[in-house]
């Protein structure tokens, strides 16, 4: 029995051993191949015309400003009032001891009854200086912490650039974007408050 290749292996190895120059010439699949290059730079520039069509309304604009500006001042304010209770608790205690942020609810609240009946003067006479240092501190940090959220003025300022900022590039916030931004601010919100407590 003869030991001969099968045709297709045969041709094979003929083409193999053949000088580059001396084959047919093949078709290449590669990343380079110029037939598509047109079709992609007219995706490319139907997807850019898309854009610049696409006109966003100022409504749009505006919710996806007010989401934004909401966003930052919800985790500036956020940030910043556990950022001031905790220098005011860590500044009590190395004033006035270990029990002073216990000993300052006790004043707070003694404090409330006195004006809710109207006994604000006499109580307020009964408090030893250390105590009405700890009511003066703890009034501090309220008017800090009650200022840290963005003005209306404050607003407007960021608003105005971003707005343009918006308008250049082309758009607004995706609703995907503007959920996440939404959820961001309202679940954000409840949780530092449980993880603050």
């Amino acid at each position: 029995m003869e030991n001969k290749l099968h045709d297709s292996v045969e041709l094979l190895f003929k083409e193999v051993q053949q000088p580059t120059d001396d084959r047919e010439p093949q078709a290449e699949a590669s990343a380079n191949n110029t037939s598509d290059e047109p079709l992609i730079e007219k995706e490319i520039i139907n997807k850019k015309e898309e854009q610049a069509t696409h006109e966003v309304s100022p409504e749009m604009l505006d919710s996806s400003c007010d989401l934004g500006i909401g966003l930052a001042d919800f985790f500036q304010t956020s940030v910043f009032t556990w950022l001031v209770n905790s220098k005011k608790n860590k500044k009590l205690i190395s004033l006035y001891g270990e029990g002073a942020l216990d000993k300052l609810e006790h004043l707070i609240n003694e404090q409330d009854a006195g004006k809710n009946n109207k006994l604000q003067h006499a109580i307020l006479r009964e408090f030893s200086p250390d105590e009405m240092g700890m009511l003066r501190l703890a009034k501090e940090v309220n008017k800090i912490v009650d200022d840290l959220p963005f003005t209306d003025s404050e607003k407007e300022a960021i608003k105005v650039p971003l707005m343009a900022l918006l308008k250049e590039s082309g758009g607004s916030l995706s609703p995907q974007w503007a959920l996440t931004f939404a959820a961001l601010q309202i679940f954000g919100s409840r949780a530092l408050q449980t993880l603050t407590l």
